[in-house]
């Protein structure tokens, strides 16, 4: 069974501090991975870092989640 993804204000505040192209790239990723489940997207060496960091949080919140409502 699929468990939910959780997308909390800190994540959505993390992307909305980036500048637009690292906004739009990243978010695109993201999207690509959760949605079509395709994690190969081309991503600058900085952006990886930071696409890192915002899928650990998607993890640990959606993690954290589904712990407390499953």
């Amino acid at each position: 069974m699929l468990q939910p993804i959780v997308i909390t204000p800190k994540v959505i505040s993390t992307i909305q501090s980036l500048p637009e192209e690292e906004r739009v790239t990243i978010a695109g990723a993201i999207a690509k991975e959760m949605i079509l489940g395709d994690s190969d997207v081309s991503l600058s060496p900085v952006q990886r870092i930071i696409y890192a960091m915002i899928q650990s949080y998607i993890r640990h919140d959606s993690h954290r989640f589904n712990k407390e409502n499953l």
